[in-house]
């Protein structure tokens, strides 16, 4: 386990007991002093395993009551801290904050990726008493129930006790949640301090307790047996259950944030890394391109307007020009960890206030390298391809944002978190290396578009569709008020038109609660283009006849759109492995209900249970296994096999076949172009390279002077 666990260790004997305590843990330990174990290290199990028995056993009470006691130091010792920004958002009452914990759990098993973390599940008696049901395949409830006890008192000034009701002594207990609101001086948070301990080290040290078994516990209520026991797995709609052997239960009772242009013609080294030893390699500044380059490079007249220039250009000539301007910021520029949150990585959240308008945020992105085709490897067939992603996104959050998510829940962390963790997915699937996250690229209007040059603003704005076209996939930052934003829409629209469903990813898992998710579903059930925002009406005019030229009438697309995002939440939800107990019903009842009766019996097809239990076993043999690409792999499975080839039906069915037959040609222009000299190529050359060399340190992020630009957008 990671040696922080010792020094919070030895930090609560001291200070609950005294110095004389933790020498004699020492001694119970064989060891005359801890130098050798307090580095911020992984240790071996058995080292801190014994630390703890001896620990309990100096202090003369149960391991039970000593884990209580540790749990309930250690949230005392994050609030000292400053680190309490995460639980704050995760709910408005202890019981919305510990339904959302299976949510947060599945957030941080992407992260961690070797990691399992526990279930929990509520639910209410006849009587209507609040109980909940803890199950880990590593059982340690007397830290658990320390943690929530003293969450409960410092976030939510409640005083809480947990009452076993039932367990089966070795992976799973209920308790009865009994509440009563606490007095002002117990619920008082201690005074923040600085310890020189980051939270990336405190939460490893916390996902350390994940990986490692807890059988070297000596208690009754931990056995090897426990290790090959299934996890409980929380089936939607049911009961809590257990998997595995029957266990006998003992009871004791946009707008955009782009300067407004004319709508005319037809619309067509981060600070913050931790990732192991490998360091951003020094970022080369892109020459800028200007509009008198563009007008040079294309001979276009002086006297000509440039966005009037382009709506008489063909597709190809358009693509061309595309090219020139398509560039991608990395993703540690604009992401981050969330345990960096509030405070470690103020520039990558700072980005995501759409208030924040730095004109030089255009220099965090790339453009095409300077190096010669000389310089870059003679095969690329090994080098796997960096992800390049299109971001479609609103920069304000939905008005209820507050209300709904809690009142410390920031918009823009929770964009930053979330486009980390999908950067990590990506980098796992395309480089096979998860902690190579920093290395993906993603187009973002404001810091891909340049802004002060009016003219090459404008084209850039007009050329979206073709960005959209040379990104390999879009990611999308998924809240319920998405489908309100027109822009969004043509976005989703647009690239739906020219990919496969299985390159969009949603970014839902910090969004979709139990509070938010009937808004969800209102959203697709009610969706209009009518009731679609744009801040101008001429954008609107524009959009709306690019939907029409795609899908033939808004008829056509509304059904479309309903199909591909009740399918495309779905694989979301699916993906997270019945770690939530809101499942896939209500949306295969809102597929039933508007008519997509093929669409809900691909969902009923979907076996999240299954796909755990099989990975689960899995790591039963092999701790090394990533856990979390596990089951994406059953989930891409299901969702290739199943929904694709009937989203790919309904694809045919919505747009018009010229324009489908033309983006089946267009598609082999697309990937020439990607395969000769182009930024893409250009990229993944550079980074095999700069791999394969020595990485020079990253530059601190700078913060260049703020220009004005309108406070509306999308």
């Amino acid at each position: 386990m990671h040696g922080l666990i010792h020094v919070v260790f030895k930090e609560f004997i001291v200070e609950k007991f005294d110095v004389a305590t933790w020498l004699a843990v020492l001694k119970e330990c064989g060891l005359q002093d801890d130098t050798a174990i307090m580095e911020l290290k992984q240790y071996a199990d058995d080292l801190t395993l014994a630390t703890i028995n001896a620990g309990v056993g100096v202090l003369g009470i149960s391991l039970e009551v000593g884990l209580e006691l540790f749990g309930s130091f250690f949230v005392r010792y994050l609030s000292r801290q400053g680190w309490t920004t995460m639980l704050q958002s995760m709910g408005n009452s202890l019981k919305e904050f510990i339904d959302n914990l299976n949510e947060m759990h599945h957030f941080l098993e992407r992260d961690f990726r070797s990691s399992i973390f526990p279930f929990f599940a509520t639910r209410h008696d006849d009587s209507g008493n609040l109980l909940l049901t803890y199950s880990s395949r590593r059982f340690l409830p007397g830290l658990v129930r320390g943690i929530l006890k003293e969450i409960a008192l410092i976030i939510f000034q409640v005083k809480a006790d947990l009452v076993e009701i039932q367990t089966d002594g070795r992976s799973c207990v209920t308790w009865h949640v009994v509440q009563q609101p606490a007095l002002p001086a117990e619920a008082a948070a201690e005074p923040s301090t600085s310890s020189g301990f980051s939270f990336f080290q405190i939460h490893e040290a916390l996902a350390s307790l994940c990986r490692a078994p807890a059988c070297g516990l000596q208690s009754s209520c931990c056995s090897v047996q426990a290790e090959e026991h299934e996890e409980l797995v929380i089936v939607a709609g049911s009961e809590p259950s257990l998997h595995g052997a029957d266990v006998e239960m003992k009871s004791e009772s946009s707008p955009r944030v782009l300067a407004p242009v004319p709508s005319h013609g037809s619309m067509p080294g981060s600070p913050h890394s931790f990732v192991g030893d490998i360091s951003w390699p020094e970022l080369q500044e892109s020459k800028p391109i200007s509009s008198a380059q563009i007008r040079e490079d294309f001979a276009i007249p002086d006297a000509l307007n440039l966005t009037e220039w382009l709506g008489n250009q063909n597709s190809d000539r358009r693509l061309e020009l595309a090219q020139k301007l398509y560039r991608g910021v990395p993703a540690c520029k604009v992401a981050c960890h969330w345990y960096e949150l509030g405070g470690l990585a103020t520039s990558q959240t700072d980005f995501w206030d759409p208030q924040n308008r730095e004109e030089n945020f255009y220099t965090w992105s790339e453009c095409r390298r300077e190096e010669s085709a000389n310089d870059w490897p003679d095969d690329l067939s090994d080098s796997p391809d960096v992800p390049f992603r299109f971001v479609s996104h609103s920069w304000w959050p939905p008005q209820d944002w507050h209300a709904v998510m809690g009142e410390k829940c920031s918009y823009a962390d929770i964009k930053a978190a979330e486009l980390c963790i999908a950067a990590k997915d990506l980098c796992a699937d395309s480089l096979h290396d998860a902690s190579r996250w920093e290395e993906a690229h993603f187009w973002i209007d404001k810091c891909c578009i340049k802004q002060g040059d009016q003219e090459l603003m404008s084209l850039s704005i007009h050329l979206i569709e073709e960005f959209i076209q040379l990104c390999d996939g879009m990611i999308v930052i998924f809240t319920w008020s998405y489908f309100n934003r027109l822009w969004c829409v043509y976005e989703w629209a647009c690239f739906l038109v020219f990919h496969e469903p299985e390159n969009l990813l949603i970014c839902a898992d910090s969004f979709y609660r139990e509070a938010t998710e009937d808004r969800f579903l209102e959203a697709v059930r009610n969706f209009s283009v009518d009731q679609c925002q744009c801040s101008d009406q001429r954008d609107r005019d524009i959009l709306e006849q690019k939907i029409k030229a795609y899908y033939g009438c808004r008829k056509n697309f509304e059904r479309f759109l309903r199909v591909s995002v009740i399918a495309i939440t779905a694989r979301s939800l699916a993906a997270r492995g019945a770690r939530s107990k809101l499942g896939l019903g209500k949306w295969v009842a809102l597929a039933c209900e508007l008519g997509f009766d093929h669409l809900a019996e691909g969902l009923r097809m979907a076996n999240p249970v299954a796909w755990r239990r099989t990975v689960l076993e899995g790591k039963t043999k092999s701790l090394t296994q990533d856990f979390q690409t596990g089951i994406k792999q059953q989930s891409d499975a299901w969702f290739e096999n199943v929904i694709t080839p009937i989203l790919t039906a309904e694809r045919k069915r919505a747009v018009q076949e010229h324009i489908y037959t033309d983006m089946i040609v267009r598609k082999h222009s697309i990937k020439k172009a990607l395969t000769d000299n182009d930024f893409k190529r250009q990229i993944t050359a550079t980074r095999s390279a700069e791999r394969m060399t020595q990485h020079k340190s990253a530059p601190t992020v700078m913060f260049p002077a703020v220009q004005q630009w309108p406070s509306d957008g999308s």
